[in-house]
């Protein structure tokens, strides 16, 4: 047999093919579970996937009737928006005082109950009738004589309350009296004075005590009533067949006075508007037509 001498090429081959082939024979016939070594995670990886998100604590709720507001349970904080009610018009036509507004940011705890009281606008005065007053603490209108005008209803009271503690309350404008005569505006720390006509206009409510009826103007009209506590004074009613009432007192932190009745048909005297409160809370008077609305933001 002739010897064949093999190329380096041939030789790498066969060198090749004997160590996978040994290589092969040693590997087990079943694999082994590999064991890792435990270790400590870095902080920031132990704990990344199971932060959860910051609850989100911020929002507004607006109240356009009375209800009860339970505090968030991430809240600490209240900013209150609290608007009065207008005073309500007479029958020929008066205008009665816009609501006041008052702003005031709280302290509060999260889960407790609050009372909102949103005021109505004062009624409208009508042939021999005065109007309502107007949901929370508002004076009705005078009634007139027969044949001749009632005078409008005060505006209600609008705030928010800690059981029987006011936090904030934004007071209602006066009701009208007659041929233009208009309430006074509602809201500041002393509400505004009615308008006089042939009767007198009632006073404002201040920080410390309700306002005075209208009185001096008309010789035989009837006076009007002074505020009680939070409540607006009534108007004064017509004597006579010519004669017309007087508009009702705005309801506020102190209510406000009810407007003089007229004699001899020339219009009886706006009421005045109710006060708001704290007085360190920022007021603006008259800010509010029709019904007031209380809004509240939280964080």
């Amino acid at each position: 047999m002739t010897d064949k001498k093999l190329s380096r090429r041939d030789a790498m081959k066969l060198l090749g093919a004997a160590i996978g082939a040994a290589a092969l024979a040693n590997l087990p016939s079943k694999w082994d579970k590999p064991e890792l070594a435990q270790g400590v995670l870095p902080a920031h990886a132990q704990q990344s996937a199971h932060v959860a998100a910051p609850a989100v604590c911020a929002g507004t709720q607006t109240f356009a009737a009375s209800g009860t507001f339970v505090v968030p349970a991430c809240a600490t904080s209240l900013t209150i928006d609290a608007y009065g009610a207008q005073g309500g018009p007479s029958d020929s036509g008066g205008i009665g005082g816009g609501g006041g507004r008052a702003q005031l940011t709280v302290a509060v705890t999260p889960g407790e109950a609050l009372d909102v009281r949103v005021g109505s606008q004062g009624g409208s005065g009508a042939t021999g009738v005065g109007g309502a007053g107007g949901v929370s603490g508002a004076g009705a209108g005078g009634a007139g004589g027969a044949g001749t005008y009632g005078g409008g209803g005060g505006g209600g009271a609008s705030g928010v309350y800690r059981g029987a503690t006011a936090l904030v309350i934004a007071g209602g404008g006066g009701g009208s009296g007659l041929m233009g005569t208009t309430g006074g505006l509602g809201g500041g720390t002393t509400g505004g004075t009615g308008a006089n006509n042939e009767g007198f206009g009632g006073t404002g409510g201040t920080q410390v005590a309700p306002g005075t009826g209208g009185t001096g103007g008309s010789a035989v009209g009837a006076d009007g009533a002074a505020g009680a506590g939070s409540t607006g004074g009534a108007g004064g009613t017509a004597v006579g067949l010519a004669n017309d009432g007087g508009g009702g007192g705005g309801g506020g932190y102190f209510g406000g006075g009810g407007g003089e009745a007229s004699d001899a048909g020339r219009g009886g005297g706006g009421g005045g508007g109710g006060s708001s409160y704290p007085a360190g809370a920022l007021h603006t008077q008259g800010a509010q037509t029709g019904n007031g609305q209380v809004i509240l933001t939280w964080s």
